[in-house]
C-alpha cells in the first residue's frame, strides 16, 4: 500500500473532505445513476479502442470505469486514494459481475509496470484537486511511464472562467478567498488554490499553466477543448466546468 502521508500537507485537506459519509453517498449515487457524460462518450469513442487496457485515474466509486465497461470497453482499471471509495467501486462492480480491476493507489506512484496502458483518463476534476504543481507534474510523469507509446491520456482540468460563467456564487467565493489571503493561512501553494464548498479544495489553473506542466511531463498535447467546443452546446449530463487536454505519449 502506498504511503499517502508522505506526499505533502496539501493532501490532508483533500482527503479530509472525502472522509465525510455524505461524499461516499454522493459518489455512489453518481456511479449508479450518472453514467458517461456526452463529452466523455465522444472522447472514448474517438480516441479509445474497445480492446484497450484503460486506466481510470481518480475513479472515486467507479463511475467512469463502470459506465465505460457498460459502453463496451471491457479492459477497465480504476485507482483512487480513497480506500472507502475503492471498496464501494468493487462492491458495485461485483454486484453486476463486471470484470473491472479496482485498486487503492496514489497516482503519483502506482504499482503498474512500464507501458501497461494504451489509454487513460483523469476526469471529474480530480487533477485540479492535486495540491501543488510539482505533485501534478509527478502524476503526469507517472502516467507517461505506465502508458504505451502512442497511447492517449485524456486529462480534465477545472476551468476558472467556466466556473465563473456558470456559477456566480462560486465566483464570489473565489474572490473572497483570494482577497482574504486564506490560501496563505491554510498552507496552500498559491492564490489559484481555493476552498469551494464544505472545505473542498480546488486549484484553478490557467490554460498556459497546464500546458507548461504537460510539456515538462513528456506528453505531446494534441488539443484542449471544452464540452461545448465539441458538442456545440452544453453537456446535459455534466457541470460543464472542465477543459479537456488530449495528450499522446
Amino acid at each position: 500500500m502506498n504511503d499517502f502521508k508522505s506526499v505533502g500537507i496539501g493532501y490532508d485537506y483533500v482527503m479530509e473532505h472525502y472522509k465525510d459519509a455524505r461524499q461516499l453517498d454522493y459518489y455512489t449515487e453518481r456511479t449508479l445513476k450518472k453514467g458517461l457524460s456526452e463529452a466523455e462518450k465522444f472522447f472514448v469513442n474517438y480516441y479509445f479502442e474497445k480492446t484497450d487496457d484503460i486506466l481510470d485515474v481518480g475513479t472515486g466509486c467507479g463511475r467512469f470505469a463502470i459506465a465505460a465497461f457498460e459502453h463496451g470497453f471491457t479492459k477497465m482499471y480504476g485507482i483512487d486514494m480513497n480506500l472507502r471509495f475503492i471498496e464501494r467501486a468493487i462492491e458495485i462492480s461485483n454486484q453486476n459481475k463486471y470484470d473491472i480491476k479496482f485498486s487503492h493507489q496514489n497516482a503519483e506512484r502506482t504499482t503498474f509496470k512500464d507501458r501497461t496502458f494504451k489509454s487513460a483518463i483523469f476526469t471529474s476534476g480530480g487533477f485540479s484537486q492535486i495540491p501543488g504543481n510539482e505533485n501534478k507534474l509527478t502524476v503526469l510523469k507517472e502516467m507517461y511511464r505506465i502508458m504505451k507509446f502512442g497511447g492517449i491520456f485524456i486529462l480534465a482540468v477545472v476551468d476558472e472562467n467556466l466556473v465563473r460563467e456558470k456559477y456566480p456564487a462560486y465566483s464570489r467565493m473565489i474572490n473572497e478567498f483570494r482577497r482574504s489571503e486564506s490560501w496563505k493561512a491554510n498552507d496552500f501553494y498559491d492564490e489559484n488554490d481555493v476552498y469551494i464548498y464544505d472545505g473542498g479544495y480546488m486549484h484553478f489553473a490557467t490554460i498556459q499553466e497546464t500546458k507548461d506542466l504537460i510539456l515538462r511531463s513528456g506528453f505531446e498535447l494534441l488539443c484542449n477543448v471544452t464540452a461545448k467546443d465539441i458538442l456545440k452546446s452544453n453537456d446535459p449530463n455534466s457541470s460543464n466546468v472542465s477543459r479537456f487536454f488530449i495528450l499522446k505519449k
